[in-house]
């Protein structure tokens, strides 16, 4: 499922539940035409999609562990991730698994 929040100064698109969706990055386009731009700023919210060590294969199932790769290719897979922005439109990656992941994660450190 993907969600679209948007105000008068901000739309953010999150893209969930469908690893490598990319349906929300179709309406970010609008906001990256040519010449006049919509005065509309776009942050894209997407998961990293590198499971952590130890995960299950079960739950991992095609995702890469991030382990598995070396720290420039942890940079060239974000990289990817943001290929699209431009104009207005801005994609921020998740840090480690998923947004949900890497929240649930900041917990159990908390209180720092």
């Amino acid at each position: 499922m993907d969600v679209a929040v948007g105000s008068k100064d901000c739309t953010v698109l999150r893209f969930l539940d469908v690893v490598g969706s990319v349906g929300l990055f179709r309406y970010s386009r609008i906001f990256q035409r040519d010449g006049t731009q919509i005065p509309i700023t776009v942050a894209c919210i997407r998961d990293r999609d590198l499971v952590p060590a130890n995960t299950l294969k079960e739950m991992r199932g095609k995702l890469k562990n991030s382990t598995e790769m070396s720290t420039a290719q942890i940079a060239e897979h974000v990289k990817k991730l943001e290929a699209e922005d431009s104009g207005n439109v801005r994609t921020f990656v998740s840090g480690h698994w998923t947004l949900e992941y890497d929240l649930a994660a900041a917990s159990w450190t908390w209180p720092p």
